[in-house]
């Protein structure tokens, strides 16, 4: 990590979405040089807002802390270190192997082949973990054209969106319809009923695509550096804080507690950039 930029929030050269600065979500990055017209993203937000009258937004801060109002870092108990916690958090993702039926992008998406070019496309169970629940999801228009790495679907979290990115060229002909009512189908089940979309690929899969074993070790190297930028952020925000914060004896379990929501997300949301 280079001197200067380890708490950069935004990779370098990314702009911010207008319904980031409009305060809509909290966290989203722009991956049309800001051409809203063209972004499925940007379309299904104006509808929500005008069929909704923004009530959605509303009972959605209502309920749980959103942009502008990030739930405040948590202190923890006294015992419980920072290493402790972030092995709480992070060791269970190597528990569960990934799937060897399939390929894996390096943006935590899996391309799984069907009859003839046809590749159904969902996400792994890394991104699903360190993402949380997942409160909707954008699907693509059908029959609509894809390009390899770009984005073709989001999931949305209470803190922002996340675009999935597409792990081959193609035309989208098909998108999981049970995720329109049921988004939480990738979080319980993202390797079989919380597939996203189908892909009819132009050519064989891409060179960019890892078997299972390169995935795994990929996986674990970038998992190893976001655990890291978690430690960082903890020991700058809390420093010492294992010895001298309480917290009432209310144990808190979890990461993004620590950090906050909006940091913790704003972490996390690094690993759907491919690292070409």
């Amino acid at each position: 990590m280079k001197a200067g930029t380890e708490h950069r929030m935004f990779p370098e050269g990314e702009k911010k979405c207008i319904w980031m600065d409009a305060g809509v979500v909290s966290y989203r990055l722009c991956d049309r040089d800001f051409r809203c017209e063209e972004c499925e993203f940007d379309s299904v937000i104006r509808q929500r807002r005008v069929w909704d009258g923004d009530s959605e937004a509303h009972s959605s801060r209502d309920a749980a802390p959103g942009p502008g109002r990030e739930e405040p870092a948590r202190p923890w108990r006294a015992e419980e270190s920072i290493e402790q916690a972030l092995a709480a958090w992070f060791d269970p993702i190597n528990a569960q192997a990934l799937p060897t039926d399939r390929l894996f992008h390096r943006g935590h998406v899996w391309s799984k082949g069907e009859e003839g070019e046809r590749r159904r496309i969902g996400v792994d169970h890394i991104a699903v973990h360190l993402l949380g629940p997942v409160a909707d999801v954008v699907l693509p228009q059908i029959p609509s054209r894809v390009a390899e790495n770009a984005p073709v679907a989001w999931i949305v979290h209470r803190e922002g969106a996340v675009a999935l990115r597409s792990p081959l060229s193609g035309t989208v002909i098909k998108c999981n319809d049970l995720l329109k009512d049921r988004p939480y189908l990738i979080n319980s089940d993202p390797y079989e009923l919380g597939w996203v979309l189908t892909v009819a690929a132009d050519g064989p899969d891409a060179a960019s695509l890892l078997p299972v074993e390169k995935a795994a070790a990929f996986y674990r190297q970038e998992i190893e550096e976001l655990r890291e930028e978690c430690r960082l952020h903890l020991k700058r925000v809390r420093p010492g804080v294992g010895e001298t914060l309480l917290d009432g004896g209310r144990q808190i379990r979890s990461v993004q507690e620590m950090l906050g929501q909006k940091t913790y997300f704003e972490l996390v949301s690094r690993i759907f950039v491919p690292h070409l």
